[in-house]
């Protein structure tokens, strides 16, 4: 076994084994032609046994796609939900076998530019034969189900490539920049599962558990019927969101209220097939593909004579059908969820919602969260609908405390340390509801005190994330003061009120005073 930290002995290794082996297995996230490896594999293609290569958020060059059009032993992993992120080269050789498992994609960033590192595995280590028989079958079971590379698949590709290589720049990079030069200004992408689930449990848990009755029914009410037109006329409208009673203890009227839509609601008391053939086409479990929201978005549009941008009612529909999917956007939240993600509300239509909505929420981090580590039965529910509860942040327009802006231009040293933890809280103020204290609430887990050496508080002072007061904290202060610290039940986050005037922690009995650590 070998460890391989230099991108030049990886790019020496890999064509060196793709010249002199027999044949090869290869399952990459992303592949480009812009390279020496590339120029080898074009000489050995021939070599080629499986090769099977990812297109999620359009990475892979389409000249690679090119270069193996109809070929069997060539396969893609088209752009779904699920993000196909491996890196294995295996490799048949004169005396035995070697396989490289790491971080390198086939792309020139890997092999030129990035810090990568890679695992060497030989025939002659220990268990051998056990772990090629592991690799063999992952790799055989990637390859069973990714695709043959057709003409049509890439030239509908392209388009896609194309106009998302500006923000995958960003996305790569891995680079801070400013809110004028990407989409991608928001903590909002960088969240953690539990970041974003405790951002959710803020504020009223009542709301929290309200919300989820209103998803957990919906998505019994599909699975109980076969199509939207069997629905009874008062489960229609639920589902549609302009059912006003609470005979049945939920507020349906939560995630999108359409009671105002008269055009629609007419549509839906009618039972319009079209909108039910719509709902067809999106699955109600598993991958939704990005050519199902298509067929959706075509279908829905044929139930209504006119051509207005229905984002509002069309997008209600589908956060009751695929929460884990899709967010409702209408005017209570979509002005503040644009500004969060980067967007213009305007520009946001039906039409592109996949490419500037959905898309987006594969480049979360929590939206990825494996859910079998989730820690209880309600945590699993919320992931489960996990997209569609973004309006819980973003109803009402009520601006999320994001400092990336005011310290990339006072304090960018902060942003750019990786020993520093960035933790954030809005104004939580009395003339907003009286058991509010005038004060800061910081969450963060319990792993930041080991994975950090400062966390720096930053407590909005203004509602437009103008200004903010930021304390920077040694983790060795806070794990000294753990004990007088409230601690969540389950004892992963850590809770802070820390008041506006006095920097003192209302949350404990033990009022822990914060203020030496003001830097501004």
């Amino acid at each position: 076994m070998q460890l391989l930290s230099k991108k030049s002995d990886i790019k020496a290794k890999l064509t060196q084994l793709i010249s002199e082996c027999k044949n090869m297995q290869v399952a990459v996230a992303w592949a480009t032609t812009n390279h020496d490896v590339f120029t080898t594999l074009i000489k050995n293609k021939e070599k080629i046994n499986k090769f099977v290569v990812g297109t999620h958020f359009y990475q892979t060059d389409p000249k690679f796609l090119e270069y193996f059009v109809d070929d069997d032993k060539v396969r893609v992993i088209k752009n779904t939900g699920e993000v196909f992120h491996p890196k294995i080269y295996y490799f048949n050789t004169a005396d035995g076998w070697e396989c490289l498992i790491g971080s390198a994609n086939f792309t020139n960033g890997a092999m030129n530019k990035n810090e990568e590192l890679m695992i060497c595995i030989t025939s002659d280590d220990y268990e051998a034969e056990s772990t090629k028989h592991d690799i063999w079958m992952q790799i055989t079971k990637w390859f069973n189900i990714a695709e043959i590379i057709e003409n049509d698949y890439i030239e509908n590709y392209k388009k896609h490539y194309k106009e998302k290589q500006k923000s995958l720049q960003v996305l790569s990079s891995g680079t801070t920049i400013s809110k004028s030069q990407n989409n991608y200004n928001s903590d909002i992408f960088s969240l953690s599962w539990n970041e974003y689930f405790n951002e959710l449990s803020l504020t009223d848990n009542n709301d929290l558990e309200n919300r989820l009755k209103v998803l957990i029914e919906a998505q019994l009410l599909f699975e109980k019927h076969p199509a939207f037109e069997d629905f009874t006329d008062n489960e229609r409208k639920k589902v549609a969101g302009f059912y006003e009673k609470r005979d049945d203890g939920i507020d349906w009227l939560l995630f999108g209220s359409m009671k105002g839509n008269g055009l629609f609601k007419e549509q839906i008391n009618l039972n319009n097939s079209k909108i039910s053939e719509a709902l067809a086409q999106i699955p109600l479990t598993g991958t939704v593909l990005e050519e199902d929201y298509i067929n959706y978005n075509r279908v829905f549009k044929q139930a209504f004579a006119d051509e207005q941008n229905r984002l509002a009612t069309a997008t209600r529909l589908l956060a009751m059908k695929r929460p884990d999917y899709f967010i409702c956007l209408d005017s209570k939240n979509k002005k503040q969820f644009c500004s969060d993600f980067g967007l213009k509300e305007a520009d946001i239509t039906t039409d592109n919602y996949w490419d500037t909505v959905v898309n987006k929420m594969f480049s979360c981090l929590w939206w990825a969260k494996n859910e079998f580590e989730l820690s209880n039965k309600t945590e699993i529910e919320v992931f489960n609908k996990r997209v569609a509860f973004l309006d819980k942040l973003y109803y009402n327009n009520v601006p999320r405390a994001n400092p990336k802006s005011y310290l990339s231009q006072n304090y960018p040293e902060l942003l750019n340390s990786s020993s520093i933890k960035i933790v954030s809280s809005r104004r939580w103020e009395k003339s907003e509801k009286d058991n509010y204290l005038d004060n800061w609430w910081f969450k963060f887990s319990d792993d930041s005190l080991n994975e950090y050496e400062y966390i720096v508080f930053a407590g909005a002072e203004d509602y437009k994330n103008e200004q903010f007061k930021l304390l920077k904290v040694p983790t060795s202060f806070l794990k000294d003061n753990l004990e007088n610290f409230d601690i969540n039940a389950d004892g992963l986050m850590i809770n802070l009120y820390i008041l506006f005037d006095t920097y003192i922690d209302m949350r404990s009995n033990t009022h822990v005073n914060f203020k030496d650590f003001l830097i501004n």
